[in-house]
């Protein structure tokens, strides 16, 4: 809740799944998945190999289940500094 203050007034729009706000007179649109989101199919270790050698790859996401017991203080040292940033 003291995030959501703190970036307030926002606009969010639940339908389609996303929320703006304005962060160092900035607008910031985060954006989540859609249902219409075609996530395609998961790829092996060889596959993303071989994209990785002929430069195919632009991003690359890994999500992972975490331990819903941890707090959040348990969780943050293991993410990215920026991205702890925006979590605190």
């Amino acid at each position: 809740m003291d995030w959501l203050e703190l970036h307030s007034p926002m606009e969010i729009h639940w339908a389609e799944k996303w929320l703006q706000f304005t962060h160092c007179q900035q607008l910031i649109k985060l954006q989540g998945i859609l249902p219409s989101t075609n996530l395609g199919a998961n790829v092996s270790l060889y596959q993303l190999q071989a994209l990785d050698k002929t430069d195919t790859i632009l991003y690359f996401v890994k999500l992972q289940a975490l331990d819903t017991n941890l707090s959040t203080n348990q969780i943050i040292p293991f993410l990215p500094p920026d991205l702890q940033d925006v979590l605190h």
